[in-house]
């Protein structure tokens, strides 16, 4: 699977066949299919150097190592439970 980079610091709204649109911010990446790279208006954003075609590097999702997260989201601590109602 390819990769789109967004080259500009500004967000861009892409066009993607089958009526789909990806929203890429600036300066990402998004993973793309390789029919996608020849829908007309991505072509030609890519000839004039908005866009750039990187192969897969996969998502940042999975970078972590794939450890288990205990106790909640990572970076969030367990909280006290509140009574809320009449008492």
């Amino acid at each position: 699977m390819k990769s789109l980079h967004n080259k500009t610091p500004k967000p861009i709204r892409l066009s993607l066949p089958g009526g789909k649109t990806l929203f890429l911010g600036g300066l990402r990446q998004a993973n793309v299919q390789e029919s996608a790279l020849e829908h007309p208006p991505i072509k030609k954003l890519i000839e004039a150097g908005t866009l750039e075609v990187v192969e897969g590097t996969g998502t940042k999702r999975g970078a972590s190592g794939g450890g288990s997260l205990i106790g909640g989201a990572a970076g969030h601590g367990t909280r006290a439970k509140v009574q809320s109602g009449d008492r």
